[in-house]
């Protein structure tokens, strides 16, 4: 997927914003499906990646099913350099 300057743009603006009990610091990259930011769990006060889907993907059953799909598998694997979901 090719990247627009509106999309990027919006989706920076997403920095210093709360979703959903995380606020998210800022961006640390960038995907085929979404972003992703460096952020912190508020409940908990820890860090965490934090990957947010652009809204027209969000929308789309079909790129939900394979962000859920994805965030299942990286929920099977364990090793200290990969992040826990």
């Amino acid at each position: 997927m090719v990247w627009g300057p509106c999309a990027a743009q919006h989706m920076n603006e997403l920095s210093g914003q709360s979703l959903g009990g995380y606020l998210l610091e800022e961006e640390v990259g960038r995907g085929s499906m979404g972003m992703v930011y460096r952020g912190k769990q508020i409940a908990l006060g820890r860090e965490v990646a934090i990957k947010v889907l652009p809204r027209a993907l969000a929308r789309d059953a079909s790129f939900v099913a394979r962000f859920i799909r994805e965030a299942q598998i990286v929920a099977g694997l364990n090793h200290p350099n990969i992040v826990q979901i």
